[in-house]
């Protein structure tokens, strides 16, 4: 950490406690909290998906999939198809909404779960020094689940600056959780988390054929993990009072695998007719990304592809019904419209594209996510943006939205200009994964390693499927793109950056 960001944080902590005292101590006495009642800001509503493939929505043309609500608050909002994770993995792509900054700098840059955010500035904890309710639903992989649902467990949601929270474990964590996650406890209460415990159990214990474990859940749908989210998502959204405006943050644990779509959404898709994958013979590709697509061809046999799509569109129309039961209460309460709603994701899904599963890879369909805003009361309706964004675009908009100030360091920039007047930008985007990096600008994406043999160079423009690697034929682009790299990790605090000259 920097001199400069290390006194940043300590303005910041002095700040906040001073700040969270007096909540308290009013709070202690009966007395609600200072409001100007909303003072014509927005309501906030964040909806992030997990593991949601950028490629399959339907406002992103997609052939087979129906995602109704989506392609809504698209077309009544700015879409934004040029979108991409800060790191295509759960924790660093989260940490890096709520900080605005990139893993490199926060120490997110992998999976680890450790009080990643306790001291650091994060955008629900400004808007909730902005006078906003916050709250939190669902997944953030932010806290080990044993700790969920503990005094301890809230006092961390609190610290990361949620009033409230109903946090749960992921998807995998769930069934094994003997915790008191909310999640977790919502199943023992029903009498059905012994059987979930045992399906997962039985579909995760031969990693040779997990991949290819695509059957229906045991639970019913009312029980499933995405609809429990959506439901108590949708109860808190009913009953807020009006008196400030909120901040209601909702982390569904699907698409993410393992595959198991629940009851009529696991035979929505038909397998025999969902479109195929890319096909990526590979011939100039890095030695390890050859390699991974091996190892995932091996354990995928035959068209085994198929029954993998299928459930993944089927948890993914779960989710998209999801959204449907909240837009459907905010229009009852007559809030909509003064509701900014964001759609993203923490990152992607090969989903047997180039031969690959999962993420953490610079494939579009991994690196890349859906990114949409509606808040037809001040934003533009229906526009498809050329911009790029980026998860540390996320937290300079919405606070710049909300009339909310800035958080001490931020490497994003607000969207409000493209949002407001459609002002389009050119910047370059950037994604990182422990040593790989990529940068987006214009029609070109680069990706570097060092530990590869071989970098690479796609012309998305008359390439979007990444098929032909030209890094050999454009040596002065690449050149210039090392460059940029070296200057962006130096200018956003990596520190093993190269000097700057």
């Amino acid at each position: 950490m920097t001199r400069r960001q290390t006194m940043n944080r300590r303005d910041f902590l002095r700040t906040t406690a001073a700040a969270g005292a007096v909540a308290l101590a009013a709070q202690a006495h009966g007395a609600p909290p200072a409001t100007d009642g909303g003072g014509g800001r927005p309501n906030i509503l964040l909806l992030i998906g997990e593991q949601h493939n950028p490629r399959v929505m339907g406002a992103a043309g997609h052939p087979v999939v129906r995602t109704p609500n989506m392609d809504r608050l698209a077309g009544e909002g700015v879409y934004f198809p040029n979108a991409y994770s800060a790191t295509p993995l759960c924790v660093p792509g989260r940490v890096a909404m709520l900080t605005g900054r990139f893993g490199h700098d926060t120490g997110a840059t992998d999976n680890i779960y450790e009080d990643l955010v306790k001291d650091s500035p994060t955008l629900p904890r400004a808007l909730r020094e902005a006078g906003y309710r916050t709250c939190h639903v669902g997944k953030t992989h932010l806290a080990t689940g044993a700790r969920l649902g503990t005094p301890q467990g809230r006092q961390r949601y609190y610290d990361i600056g949620f009033d409230e929270d109903f946090a749960t474990t992921g998807k995998n964590g769930a069934a094994s959780d003997t915790g008191r996650c909310a999640y977790v406890t919502y199943l023992k209460q029903r009498g059905v988390h012994a059987k979930l415990k045992e399906d997962y159990e039985r579909r995760i214990a031969n990693r040779a054929t997990a991949l290819s474990e695509c059957s229906p859940s045991v639970l019913d749908v009312e029980d499933y993990h995405d609809q429990w989210i959506s439901r108590t998502a949708t109860h808190w959204l009913q009953g807020v009072p009006a008196d400030r405006p909120f901040y209601l943050s909702v982390n569904w644990a699907g698409p993410h695998a393992l595959r198991d779509a629940p009851g009529r959404y696991a035979t929505m898709y038909d397998p025999a007719a969902v479109d195929p994958p890319i096909d990526d013979p590979m011939e100039h590709a890095p030695a390890p990304v050859r390699r991974r697509r091996d190892d995932t061809l091996a354990k995928l046999p035959g068209d085994s592809w198929r029954g993998l799509r299928a459930s993944y569109y089927g948890m993914l129309s779960l989710l998209d019904d999801g959204i449907g039961m909240m837009l459907d209460v905010l229009e009852r309460r007559g809030v909509l419209d003064n509701t900014l709603i964001v759609y993203l994701a923490d990152h992607g899904e090969m989903l047997c594209d180039h031969g690959c599963v999962y993420k953490t890879m610079m494939y579009e369909q991994s690196a890349a996510i859906p990114f949409i805003v509606r808040w037809p009361k001040r934003f533009r309706r229906g526009l498809v943006s050329r911009s790029t964004a980026s998860h540390v675009d996320l937290a300079p908009t919405l606070l710049d939205a909300a009339g909310a100030g800035p958080l001490p360091v931020m490497h994003g920039h607000s969207l409000v200009p493209t949002l407001t007047a459609g002002v389009e930008h050119d910047r370059p985007v950037f994604c990182e994964y422990r040593t790989t990096r990529m940068i987006r600008r214009g029609q070109w994406k680069y990706v570097s390693d060092a530990t590869w043999d071989l970098q690479q160079l796609f012309d998305l423009r008359a390439d979007p499927n990444e098929l032909n690697n030209l890094v050999d034929e454009h040596p002065t682009l690449v050149a210039d793109f090392r460059r940029q790299a070296d200057a962006w990790l130096a200018r956003t605090g990596a520190p093993d950056a190269p000097p700057t000259a």
